[in-house]
């Protein structure tokens, strides 16, 4: 039989009202196919990096999943066509979750432009339970429940979402945070890590943990976060004429100071380097050190050098 009108887009009235809006359907419950728009400002959430979470969600529904290539969109366009093709109960499956995702994307979006203008309260309530962050990840075959203090949650998360960006693609994980505390303790909010692997999740949870606990020290001027550098490994940090510490300056808006020599007493030889700035262009300098040197996330993290803490020549 005819495949009918695979029903509606969502409620009317505003971005963040609606899921994927359906543009066109066709063909038999056998082979059926059907067209969603989705807004570019969330696509790049609902393909996941490297198309994991398109990738899982047609493993999950059978339904063959399409997501039209930005290069081929005319200039200027807001949506992004999606085609899904395979039986029927299938599409309308992954039709379904993709609604979920994408009213989640654009509440959360919406909601992060109303905490910044100051149209609401960061701990506005109405917008999220544990339980609710847990049932986003039901396709992972490993949650975890990591509770934070709601008053750290922006440092998980960073600017713009980098920080918590990081922790993502670092560990192939998705991680949910409920953008209101906990209904049982207001103190904290309790973030959901999914993930295919055990160990992925488990890193992800440690590298939250080693974020609460680096939290940067406040010093005149600004905010400092210390990482002690193996000694042969610093000289990649500066780079030939100082090129790659200038540019590592300039991405990460911080001031990053490499001594001269080892410090005094370390074995083997190595460098407490100080990276300046605010607390979120702390972390990303961090974590692009890290990535630079190949080192694990938090394995060079240190604490304020003391007085006996030389700083080279």
């Amino acid at each position: 039989g005819g495949g009918g009108g695979g029903g509606g887009g969502g409620s009317a009235g505003g971005l963040t009202g609606r899921g994927a809006v359906v543009a066109s359907t066709s063909g038999s419950a056998e082979e059926y196919t059907m067209e969603l728009l989705i807004p570019n400002v969330v696509i790049g959430g609902i393909i996941g990096k490297g198309g994991d979470n398109i990738q899982r969600m047609q493993m999950t529904t059978g339904c063959s999943i399409h997501v039209a290539r930005e290069m081929d969109l005319p200039p200027g366009a807001t949506e992004r066509p999606v085609n899904l093709r395979g039986p029927k109960h299938a599409v309308e499956e992954a039709k379904r979750r993709l609604d979920e995702q994408v009213q989640e994307r654009l509440m959360a979006r919406q909601r992060y432009e109303d905490v910044q203008r100051g149209v609401l309260p960061p701990d506005a309530p109405g917008l999220g339970r544990p339980r609710d962050v847990r049932e986003a990840l039901r396709d992972f075959p490993f949650i975890l429940m990591v509770p934070v203090p709601t008053d750290k949650v922006g440092s998980i998360i960073g600017r713009g979402g980098a920080t918590i960006q990081g922790v993502q693609s670092r560990t192939s994980t998705t991680i949910k945070v409920p953008p209101m505390p906990d209904e049982d303790d207001p103190s904290r909010r309790t973030i959901a890590i999914g993930g295919y692997r055990k160990e992925d999740v488990e890193n992800a949870q440690m590298q939250i943990y080693a974020l609460l606990q680096n939290q940067p020290t406040a010093i005149h001027g600004g905010y400092a976060i210390y990482l002690l550098v193996p000694d042969d490994m610093a000289g990649k940090i500066i780079g030939r004429g100082g090129a790659t510490i200038r540019d590592l300056q300039e991405r990460t808006n911080t001031r990053i100071q490499v001594p001269q020599g080892p410090d005094p007493g370390t074995m083997p030889p190595s460098r407490t380097i100080s990276l300046q700035g605010t607390p979120d262009t702390c972390y990303y300098a961090k974590c692009e050190i890290e990535t630079l040197l190949g080192q694990p996330p938090g394995s060079m993290d240190a604490p304020p050098p003391g007085s006996t803490a030389g700083i080279g020549g």
